[in-house]
């Protein structure tokens, strides 16, 4: 089928959504992708569910229809294959409206990333690397919650999965043929675990800029005060920033307040939240200094770890060209140089770690631990080459020297 002939079928009332879901429930294999607008939302707001079959794009309206949870819920049959690009938010929302952690997603920038492309590569930049096939990119920054929606607005959105389960089906056969299907299957799966992760466990009030000297009080305050924004900011579906400004948050806990006068000298805090905020910072100050939170030990690792993290990178970029694999996929470099502490310390690798994966542990793992244990070494075999590196047992090298002259021996 010609992918610019696919009908495009603007869903916007109650008999097309049903007729949808009904199809969507009968194709094995289905796109995915959405439209929402965040910026003044703790949750962003969906205004565009895109969705191809083999036959159909269907572009369901939730602004119109209000109920999508009977399509969310057909995204949960584990014999139905999904397809989508950086499928976080997607993946979000799925499980959010089932409470069922969707497993059988493909994410085509992960896919891309396992036969040789480069990683994350963009959806525009997948498909012309795959059809050579330039995309309008002219709505990106469009007003989503605005209807009518325009002709543009749709051919933009359409366009966003007419091309997803054609590229899959590329892609499929490239992996298939290197046998990587598995490895995508492990990868995805990892990356969905990662995106339904409980904010709870992400500890992020630790990453607010300025707070890496304070003591495990104004951490207990800074913690505090931060969960008491994000829980108002959920219930009332407005982001963090309009509760109160990160740097305020900061601030609050660096004064360290001892009474409520203290507080209303901050410049830019609103009066309405001050008791509340009093509230919070005598409830740390009751709770028994044991249970405060404590600075994290920051990764300042030895010198030779970077250089070692610098040498095996080397490794490793020669070999996702041999591997056809894009090497960002492999890790990142403070992945591996967090590897290469744990492994130099003697330390288990944690059980959450990439490299528990098997495709890591069968095929990487094996090329970097013997270059640390120093029985590989590394050469320039051919200068103009895409492969000019060889790396070989440290053995050959001796045998290649021959025995040492005697220093007495004559040239």
């Amino acid at each position: 089928m010609n992918l610019e002939k696919i009908p495009i079928l603007l869903v916007d009332n109650h008999e097309n959504y049903q007729q949808a879901c009904r199809e969507i429930q009968e194709a094995n294999e289905i796109a995915i992708d959405t439209e929402f607008v965040g910026e003044d939302r703790y949750r962003p707001d969906l205004c565009l569910l895109q969705i191809a079959t083999a036959n159909n794009i269907f572009l369901i309206d939730p602004i119109k229809i209000k109920e999508v949870n009977t399509f969310w819920n057909c995204l949960q049959n584990p014999n139905r294959v999904v397809v989508g690009h950086a499928l976080r938010e997607e993946i979000r929302m799925c499980t959010d409206s089932t409470e069922t952690i969707p497993m059988h997603f493909i994410d085509l920038q992960i896919a891309a990333g396992f036969v040789g492309i480069s990683y994350p590569v963009s959806y525009s930049q997948l498909v012309y690397h795959l059809f050579r096939k330039k995309l309008d990119k002219s709505e990106t920054l469009t007003n989503w919650r605005k209807r009518p929606l325009t002709r543009e607005q749709i051919e933009y959105a359409a366009d966003d999965v007419r091309f997803l389960l054609s590229s899959w089906k590329l892609l499929k056969k490239q992996l298939t043929e290197l046998n990587r299907i598995e490895w995508l299957k492990e990868e995805t799966d990892q990356s969905i675990r990662l995106a339904v992760l409980e904010p709870s466990q992400l500890e992020k009030w630790r990453k607010l800029a300025g707070t890496q000297s304070f003591e495990p009080k104004r951490l207990g305050i800074l913690k505090a005060i931060y969960e008491w924004r994000e829980e108002k900011a959920i219930n009332s579906n407005r982001p963090m920033r309009q509760i109160l400004r990160d740097q305020l948050v900061v601030e609050i806990a660096r004064k360290n307040p001892k009474q409520l006068r203290d507080l209303s000298s901050l410049r830019g805090l609103s009066r309405d939240i001050l008791d509340e905020l009093w509230l919070i910072i005598q409830a740390v100050m009751g709770k028994n200094p044991q249970v405060w939170p404590k600075q994290q030990t920051r990764n300042e690792y030895p010198h030779y770890i970077h250089i070692l993290a610098d040498l095996v990178q080397i490794q490793l970029n020669s070999l996702s060209h041999d591997l056809k694999i894009a090497s960002n996929l492999i890790c990142s470099i403070s992945e591996l140089r967090n590897f290469i502490y744990t492994y130099a310390e003697g330390l288990p690798i944690r059980q959450e770690s990439i490299w528990n994966t098997q495709w890591r542990s069968t095929h990487i793992l094996p090329k970097i631990l013997p270059f640390l244990r120093g029985e590989v070494a590394l050469r320039i075999a051919d200068l103009k080459s895409n492969s000019p590196l060889s790396f070989f047992p440290t053995g050959n090298l001796e045998a290649e020297k021959g025995p040492e002259k005697d220093s007495n021996d004559t040239p």
